[in-house]
């Protein structure tokens, strides 16, 4: 199945031909590159735009929205010349932003594809791959040309270390800056600088570009780490064991097998089983699916679903249609099927609560409906339930235990238990993850973005 690319939605910007009829670029004058957004809108930087028009290039009054630009877009076969207008600008030159966003007269063709432009964090890129694509002339097939992100040189713009050969050429300017390990547009080529020691290239980052321009164009905000989908896995993984192995032990007859701790009561497997989903790995699962569906909101469906097992840091994104259908049944959607069950096990069928009579001063045996047999000092009393207790301390000096098991001789087999405030937490905590699921659910059919924080300053209105 095709993975977004660097070549998906490469625009080249050539100068006017004169005849807004023409069928191909023929000999038109190559200006620069473009990045296509979605179906319709393209961006670019000024500058280029200010070539394409003949002005001078660090023009800075934005041209008349009448004027039609001609692009054309390398990956397909023909050179057929498709137009757009300017509908919002920033001025050249480091001053401003040098950017130029355009809306096509007619949407692209589908097979163009388009650039995912990616805010993330400059921590997660400094070992990356990096790769720009740009050509020298209409009837040039074009270069992607590798390099490094060395760091921030301003406000504005982000320094390149350009690896391959001639490096970043004129011509490039406007062109999106690839991360590979990403899979992702971080950026666009803005500048480059000729030295003694070869081509410095400068970009201007996608947070930068997005404070500015995100009401035109969606954009992608990284809130997690694709390394981090190894957590993802791992922790996953285990919930999905736990929770299986309790609610066999619940449904089943082999209960001190599966779950010795238990001590052979289905109650307290289900007991058992609801904290390991509400307060040890539920929560962080959930979370992590919805963050990830988010954070990865301008993918394909099955692309938003986190991978149980990825081998590097690109390979994290390599989900199928069957492999994301497989994550959300078996690590999302069973153990939280598990819980409801275990919850209702618990709370919602009669759980007896005995308190420790030796440690409550004001109640006597006359007091207590009965006791255990094997162990009278703990009782039950009419006050006291899953959810209530007696207002006397000790609350936490092990003076509350709950049933899993009552046989008819009243031998019960009971564990530690804090009336109210614990299934207090076990509900909203489990509401919760279940919020997050269902958010998870509707982020990977909806696309449903983080938007853009601004920081202010370095930008103009258009």
């Amino acid at each position: 199945m095709r993975q977004i690319g660097n070549e998906d939605g490469i625009v080249r910007f050539i100068s006017p031909t004169g005849d807004e009829n023409a069928k191909d670029a023929g000999h038109a004058t190559h200006v620069g590159m473009g990045m296509l957004l979605d179906k319709e809108t393209i961006l670019t930087c000024a500058h280029v735009i200010n070539s394409a028009m003949g002005r001078p290039i660090w023009e800075d009054e934005r041209p008349g929205g009448d004027f039609k630009i001609p692009v054309t877009f390398p990956i397909l076969n023909d050179a057929s010349v498709h137009y757009a207008r300017i509908v919002d600008w920033s001025s050249p030159g480091r001053d401003g932003l040098d950017c130029a966003v355009l809306e096509l007269e007619t949407p692209a063709p589908s097979a163009v594809g388009v650039t995912i432009l990616s805010v993330i964090d400059p921590d997660e890129l400094a070992d990356d791959d990096l790769s720009i694509y740009g050509s020298l002339a209409p009837g040039h097939p074009g270069a992607h040309v590798g390099a490094h992100l060395l760091g921030a040189v301003g406000a504005q713009w982000t320094q390149l270390d350009v690896k391959d050969g001639p490096g970043v050429q004129q011509g490039f300017s406007g062109g999106a800056v690839w991360d590979r390990q990403q899979r992702a547009s971080i950026g666009m080529v803005v500048a480059r600088q000729v030295g003694s020691r070869g081509i410095t290239a400068y970009f201007l980052s996608a947070q930068r570009i997005a404070e500015r321009f995100d009401s035109h164009f969606p954009v992608e905000v990284r809130k997690i780490p694709l390394r981090r989908q190894r957590s993802f896995s791992f922790v996953a993984i285990i919930l999905f064991v736990l929770m299986l192995a309790h609610y066999l032990a619940v449904q089943g007859s082999a209960t001190n097998m599966l779950i010795p701790w238990a001590a052979g009561s289905k109650g307290l497997a289900a007991f058992f089983g609801a904290h390991c989903f509400a307060i040890i790995l539920g929560p962080y699962v959930m979370w992590h699916a919805l963050r990830h569906a988010r954070s990865f909101a301008l993918r394909k469906w099955w692309q938003r679903v986190p991978v149980a097992f990825g081998g590097n840091t690109a390979g994290m994104l390599d989900n199928t249609r069957l492999g994301a259908a497989m994550v959300v049944l078996f690590l999302l959607l069973l153990p939280a099927y598990a819980q409801g069950a275990f919850v209702d096990k618990v709370f919602f069928e009669r759980r007896l609560v005995f308190i420790n009579i030796e440690r409550f001063d004001s109640i006597t045996r006359d007091d207590v409906i009965r006791c255990d047999k094997n162990d009278d000092k703990w009782c039950l009393h009419e006050d006291v339930g899953p959810w209530s207790f007696v207002p006397e301390s000790p609350y936490f000096n092990h003076a509350y235990q709950i049933a899993g098991t009552c046989t008819f001789d009243d031998d019960c087999t009971m564990v530690t238990y804090f009336p109210g405030l614990q299934p207090a937490i076990l509900f909203g905590s489990t509401l919760l993850s279940f919020a997050w699921f269902l958010l998870f659910i509707y982020a990977l059919f909806r696309p449903w973005p983080y938007r853009v924080k601004h920081h202010g300053g370095g930008s103009e209105a258009g």
